[in-house]
């Protein structure tokens, strides 16, 4: 049987947080395994320390110099758009129209300028100072909540009774017939979940089901792992089910229903294979002679 080796730290993480034998994998039946999508857990992790580093900056150059009074910054930019004398109330920049711009007819104004030529004249200045700002605000807002709103994808799908693997992306089927089923494995850097060449996910290459002629790779498995080799030990123990009668031990053992781990919690529930893909998985296999 294959197995994987575990260290004392790891297993009594694994009982603390109520973790599966192998991260990953559940067995929902006698011949089916579903395995979890690698790159969704490191974007999630990636997304999630993000934004907590994003929420202690926020904090400490935002919030405090706000509760300080000491925001210069913002109160510079909302001046720049009109506030004070184009729309709400700053002394400082309603004397800077009152009296840059209609007395000393700063940056080209005249007598007659108006509150909103006044903002296009400064635009027209500077206007790198305008679109940096809500830029920057916008992919600090994304890094500040995108980690609730990355739900995750639906598994693939080993299917011994149909002697296939097969899974569903972006709205597209993508197959592989068990006389095809290969992986490939190699440990990477990977400083999020600990491992430096040590272990990494099982890539497999599979064809999509509209056009057989075009295949893409998928990274399988649990993420973050604690096991060795993780990738390499769930590839042999996928290729064993899938082209054996037997099934090993880790996927004999694994839960019903693939775990989720408290951090990879989103606003949006986990996706879900299409009811209908074993249906559409067998009519492909029929159509091109796999069955």
């Amino acid at each position: 049987m294959l197995k994987s080796k575990k260290s004392g730290f790891g297993i009594t993480l694994k009982k603390y947080f109520n973790v599966s034998q192998f991260e990953g994998i559940s067995h929902p039946s006698r011949d089916i395994v579903d395995v979890e999508q690698y790159e969704f857990g490191r974007l999630k992790m990636a997304f999630g320390l993000a934004g907590i580093s994003g929420w202690i900056q926020t904090i400490r150059l935002v919030v405090i110099p706000y509760f300080a009074g000491n925001l210069e910054w913002i109160d510079n930019y909302l001046g720049m758009v009109g506030r004070g004398y184009l729309w709400g109330t700053d002394i400082g920049w309603k004397k800077s129209y009152l009296y840059d711009c209609l007395r000393d007819h700063f940056l080209s104004c005249t007598d007659t300028t108006t509150p909103l030529e006044y903002v296009a004249i400064q635009f027209y200045a500077e206007p790198m100072r305008y679109i940096l700002t809500p830029v920057g605000a916008l992919i600090m807002l994304t890094i500040l909540v995108a980690y609730f709103f990355i739900r995750r994808p639906a598994p693939f799908r080993v299917n011994r009774k149909l002697d296939a693997i097969y899974g569903w992306d972006l709205g597209e089927l993508w197959i592989s017939p068990a006389s095809e089923f290969d992986f490939s494995y190699k440990g990477e850097w990977d400083p999020l979940s600990f491992r430096f060449f040590t272990s990494g996910p099982m890539v497999v290459r599979l064809k999509n089901a509209k056009n057989p002629n075009k295949t893409r790779k998928f990274k399988l498995g649990g993420y973050p792992h604690w096991d060795r080799l993780h990738g390499r030990v769930l590839g042999k123990a996928t290729t064993a089910f899938l082209k054996t009668s037997r099934t090993p031990d880790i996927i004999e053992n694994a839960p019903r229903r693939l775990h989720l781990a408290w951090w990879k919690w989103a606003i949006f529930p986990a996706a879900k294979l299409p009811e209908d893909i074993d249906a559409r998985a067998e009519e492909w296999l029929r159509k091109y002679k796999y069955l």
